[in-house]
């Protein structure tokens, strides 16, 4: 592989990759999701491509900050990654675009939402800390119109 990376704007013909990426769901569920993303979440789905295969997926959300004086805040939902592309570097491309593009840890905030182990090798390399704790308030049902629970 010679590692060729591109970032860009999930679409709903990404679809019948991203089951083996997330390890569930079907091709026409991610297909609806989108095709009918809700904008008022401010939510944007992005993939990965390694060597033109799709290789992860993630989203960004725009986060509002009531208190002034503080920079623009993202969250980063994690990055979920195809198994065949570990270790070929792929969520430090996606964090290095993040900078590039947006300018994360310089001049806008990125929240991460990342696995559960205690202080992921990654993280701890690019500077972040814990900062907040998340929680979870489950849906009771899954269901394709209201974006399922996760």
């Amino acid at each position: 592989m010679s590692n060729a990376v591109m970032i860009r704007s999930a679409v709903p013909g990404d679809a019948p990759a991203l089951p083996g990426i997330f390890r569930q769901g079907e091709p026409a569920e991610f297909a609806e999701r989108l095709s009918a993303p809700r904008p008022e979440s401010g939510t944007a789905y992005y993939v990965v491509e390694l060597d033109g295969k799709l290789a992860a997926a993630f989203a960004l959300t725009p986060l509002g900050g009531l208190a002034p004086g503080h920079p623009p805040r993202f969250l980063l939902h994690e990055i979920k990654l195809g198994r065949r592309f570990r270790g070929l570097g792929v969520p430090e491309r996606v964090f290095a675009w993040l900078a590039e593009t947006m300018g994360t840890g310089q001049h806008v905030d990125l929240m991460v939402l990342g696995p559960t182990v205690d202080d992921p090798p990654l993280i701890s390399d690019l500077g972040m800390v814990k900062a907040h704790h998340a929680f979870l308030w489950a849906a009771e049902k899954t269901s394709a119109v209201d974006g399922g629970a996760r």
